[in-house]
């Protein structure tokens, strides 16, 4: 069974871990800084953010430098990603703005990144 909670409104608080708020409420614990929300019992709510919220600063559909011709693997962001604001990375690693594929692109494909620097 899929539980939807309206967001009703946002506070910010510092220490929020026995906070109870209406069931809904949106918060942002400025201790931790971690998203949270109320499900109307339980203190502190639910974490949405398991790590402080990354960068403040967004890259979206970049595309990195590097030569796509079937043969390399490496390609250079314009920015250092903040810690913890990529999705998946097992087809790649990352080291500071450096993407290392573990597959080879094809010829011809399109590499697009969204990040958080």
């Amino acid at each position: 069974m899929a539980y939807i909670h309206k967001i009703v409104s946002a506070v910010t608080l510092g220490n929020a871990n026995s906070y109870v708020g209406l069931d809904g409420r949106l918060f942002y614990d400025t201790t931790t800084q971690t998203l949270r929300l109320s499900d109307g019992a339980t203190p502190g709510g639910i974490v949405l953010t398991s790590s402080p919220m990354a960068g403040n600063s967004f890259a979206d559909n970049e595309i990195p430098s590097g030569t796509i011709n079937g043969i390399n693997t490496t390609f250079t962001l314009n920015n250092t990603p903040a810690a913890n604001s990529l999705g998946s990375t097992k087809d790649f690693t990352l080291t500071a703005n450096l993407i290392q594929f573990v597959i080879v692109p094809t010829a011809n494909s399109s590499i697009l990144a969204d990040y958080r620097y």
